[in-house]
């Protein structure tokens, strides 16, 4: 088994569990410094790897983090802002749709505006989730772009106001891809850069 560790805001590893074993038990290792393995869900705290360090009769073992739960608070938060920015972003395409469907230029607009804030909606409930596809889903900016075009030429100079809100939110997605599969993008950039 090979081992990451990430202890005083530094990664390092691969190591085998026979260092790390021994690192803990010289004290160069603390129950709440970070590790990952292969086939690991995410970073966990090192306490949570069996037999790393030795159970107390006063301490009991501490819980396994569940697949799929943050590690750090500030993680959940990023998160959280994320989904709530897109969550706004589709309220705010859908009220715009809105109003353009009202009047027959804007019919078009409309329609396609009230689309994207349903996609939107959905799209926050995704991110919560942190599914894995969720930054390849914002890579392409070709919606962006023509949804800019159709409020631009149709009456909805607003809607350009929403499309850099949108790219905002696209830009914190991609930043942060690695919160949506659990570590794996931290490690590949890093060994890459070792390399």
């Amino acid at each position: 088994m090979q081992i990451y560790l990430f202890k005083d805001n530094c990664q390092s590893g691969p190591h085998s569990f026979e260092q790390i074993r021994e690192a803990a038990g010289n004290g160069g290792i603390v129950r709440s410094d970070m590790i990952w393995y292969e086939g690991c869900a995410g970073w966990m705290e090192a306490a949570a790897l069996p037999g790393l360090f030795p159970l107390s009769k006063s301490q009991p073992p501490p819980l396994f983090p569940q697949v799929g739960a943050p590690i750090h608070d500030h993680q959940s938060l990023l998160i959280r802002r994320i989904a709530d920015y897109e969550k706004i972003s589709g309220i705010f395409w859908i009220c715009l749709g809105s109003l353009q469907l009202l009047s027959i230029i804007g019919i078009i607009a409309g329609a396609w505006n009230i689309y994207a804030g349903i996609t939107r909606i959905r799209a926050a409930k995704n991110i919560l989730a942190r599914d894995p596809g969720i930054p390849a889903a914002f890579e392409n900016m070709n919606e962006l772009i023509i949804i800019g075009v159709i409020n631009f030429l149709l009456g909805g100079v607003i809607g350009i106001a929403f499309v850099a809100f949108d790219f905002y939110i696209r830009d914190l997605v991609l930043k942060n891809s690695a919160l949506f599969c659990g570590g794996c993008d931290i490690i590949d950039t890093q060994d890459n850069q070792h390399q």
